[in-house]
């Protein structure tokens, strides 16, 4: 009984798509879209499940991150545009101070999300932040604090099994993270 229902209906709607697409001189269509309308898809094959899990953890992990990079990014710009408008002194003398102030902002916001991150959802997170201001991270604590700082951050990410020093390379190493953020998040 369920297989005529389904068919009735699959024959009953399939003829509507056709019928309801009408070229300029009033002709119906043979067609359902025009090319370019529907966005293509690829889908994801999978040797076993533990690649397949792999994966979805990974999605999972950059939707939870990429919105921390997203804020850090724009929050950069920010930074960077207000002491662009700073005349050259100003800029020297209040530039640490004006990170400090925006560095304790941001610790005050984020300090308990940012706690909660696991290892490796840190370093997607430098990643990401490097996709979004394309610098490195190393390069950003070495601007906005200092070379001794960034040194310290570099060796104790090393110990993490990561490197600051990493560009983000979206046709290399990081293309499924890359291919993850147009999939599901842009």
């Amino acid at each position: 009984m369920k297989k005529c229902i389904v068919l009735a209906l699959t024959i009953l709607f399939s003829n509507a798509n056709f019928s309801q697409c009408v070229d300029a001189l009033g002709n119906p269509c043979n067609h359902i879209y025009n090319s370019g309308q529907l966005p293509e898809f690829t889908f994801r094959t999978f040797k076993n499940n533990r690649s397949k899990n792999r994966y979805y953890k990974l999605v999972a992990k950059v939707r939870k991150v990429y919105p921390y990079a997203k804020i850090a990014g724009q929050r950069l710009k920010e930074c960077e545009a207000q002491l662009a408008a700073m005349s050259e002194e100003q800029r020297n003398v209040n530039s640490k101070k004006y990170y400090k102030l925006v560095e304790d902002q941001i610790k005050a916001e984020f300090d308990k999300d940012m706690r909660r991150l696991t290892v490796f959802e840190g370093q997607l997170l430098i990643k990401l932040i490097d996709r979004e201001c394309s610098r490195t991270g190393y390069i950003l604590v070495k601007d906005l604090r200092n070379g001794f700082v960034a040194w310290g951050y570099q060796q104790f990410a090393r110990i993490c099994g990561t490197n600051l020093k990493k560009s983000y390379d979206k046709h290399g190493d990081d293309s499924l993270i890359e291919e993850i953020i147009q999939d599901f998040i842009i």
